[in-house]
């Protein structure tokens, strides 16, 4: 490694504020799996590299997923400068890396994992990386994983609702029709099992994510009265829709 590249190397570190701990680890920071990466995303790789070497002597088997890490991350932080990358927290970094290693079959579960940690890394937004997202994402299978990609690819928060127009629906028939819709969203999510889809929704709203909700609609019967003339007027029916809760929309935003 020329001189150029250890000075630059030892200022990206000070810039860290962590060039003065172990000094002569810096000096050689560029893994073999950072070296790998295209020659575009370099100069990312090197600060990610130089940010994660305190993780990478502390965290058992660090060894075995940083050949993914050095080779994924840098891509999710490429529109960062490196200015704007910072040293994770090891509260949220290293249970996270810990995860990253049982994940290897499981790609939807390791891009979240992957986006927690560069939201970890980045300091506009490092308060937004939740300890407790690292919990949520071990409690995930593959198939809900790829469920909440789907919610905030469509868009399909913050509501998802009974919006049939059935004027005397029950409050127990409108929680068919939302087990009918949240079926119809896990079919068209492309999961594995949408057969599994109560359990999944049992799970999901069990970790806070979604909330069945039960509310009132007031509606006025008036210009149906000739028609259900023989039928009590309904002044008000409670129905149940699915809502993404807010910790849930800042979880899927974070780590989708």
């Amino acid at each position: 490694m020329s001189e150029d590249d250890n000075s630059e190397i030892m200022n990206t570190a000070k810039g860290l504020n962590i060039g003065a701990v172990v000094p002569e680890v810096y000096k050689d920071a560029i893994s073999p799996a950072a070296k790998e990466i295209g020659k575009g995303l370099e100069t990312i790789a090197k600060t990610v590299n130089i940010a994660l070497k305190p993780l990478s002597i502390t965290v058992w088997g660090f060894d075995k997923i940083e050949k993914y890490i050095m080779e994924e991350l840098p891509k999710v932080l490429k529109e960062k400068g490196t200015e704007s990358i910072i040293s994770p927290d090891p509260h949220v970094a290293g249970p996270t890396i810990e995860s990253l290693k049982y994940t290897a079959n499981k790609e939807e579960l390791r891009k979240m994992y992957l986006n927690l940690l560069a939201m970890s890394m980045d300091k506009d937004s490092s308060s937004r990386a939740h300890p407790s997202f690292v919990e949520v994402i071990r409690q995930l299978s593959l198939d809900e994983a790829k469920l909440l990609s789907f919610i905030k690819k469509e868009g399909i928060y913050p509501a998802m609702r009974d919006r049939s127009a059935s004027f005397f629906r029950t409050e127990q028939s409108s929680y068919k029709r939302l087990l009918e819709y949240f079926y119809e969203i896990c079919e068209a999510a492309g999961i594995d099992n949408p057969g599994l889809y109560r359990s999944y929704l049992d799970n999901l709203t069990r970790l806070k994510i979604l909330e069945i909700e039960t509310y009132s609609s007031r509606l006025n019967f008036h210009s149906l009265r000739k028609q259900y003339s023989d039928k009590e007027q309904i002044k008000e029916v409670r129905l149940k829709r699915l809502i993404v809760t807010s910790y849930g929309k800042y979880f899927i935003k974070t780590c989708t």
